[in-house]
């Protein structure tokens, strides 16, 4: 082999592992920076479900913040029993979070649909509650509408729970999100029982 095709051969290596060593000293010098953009991700994908997680529970967080009827039941509330505080086994983990708070949440509107006597078919559907209460003028359909996404976005979450991330942002603001209408489910339930 000649010293020409030898200059030849080291060429085309160095072609050839050129770019991805730019990537990698990029993403190594970076990779602070990516770290803060990857938190961010918006879109999760696997097998072809697309989740827009982070984005869809942080804004029905900031939505839950703004219902209504959440004034009334903070009010209401001042001797319940500590609906925020996730405490218990599982608790520590990001999905156990997410299921103690559903767990909560769906005990909240049992509950409520029981002492308001709503029947028994679907006393813990999210969706069935929040319309009831809100045909019965006891939520507003802001209230309601918040209610049934995220009942949505639990469901894509356990369907998909072999596919999904879940990032602490999501669930901050599923958490947050259940425990805002589990204090207006049950603030409703008390002002009902109160008219009655």
């Amino acid at each position: 082999m000649s010293a020409m095709e030898i200059a030849a051969l080291v060429l085309e290596y160095l072609k050839v592992v050129m770019w991805p060593s730019v990537v990698v000293a990029l993403a190594l010098v970076y990779r602070r920076h990516l770290i803060t953009v990857l938190e961010r991700v918006r879109k999760a994908s696997g097998f072809g479900a697309s989740l827009e997680l982070a984005d869809r529970s942080l804004r029905l967080a900031e939505q839950s913040e703004e219902i209504p009827e959440l004034a009334q039941a903070e009010a209401i509330a001042d001797d319940d029993e500590g609906i925020a505080n996730l405490e218990g086994e599982g608790a520590e983990t990001l999905m156990g979070r997410m299921v103690i708070a559903w767990s909560r949440l769906e005990r909240a509107m049992h509950d409520t649909a029981v002492s308001l006597e709503l029947g028994t078919g679907g006393t813990r559907n999210l969706g069935v509650i929040s319309s009831q209460l809100r045909a019965q003028g006891l939520i507003g359909m802001e209230t309601e509408r918040i209610a049934k996404s995220l009942q949505r976005l639990r469901n894509e979450i356990i369907h998909h729970a072999d596919e999904v991330v879940l990032t602490p942002p999501v669930v901050e603001g599923f958490v947050e999100t259940a425990s805002n209408i589990e204090r207006v489910i049950r603030a409703a339930g008390t002002v009902a029982a109160r008219a009655k």
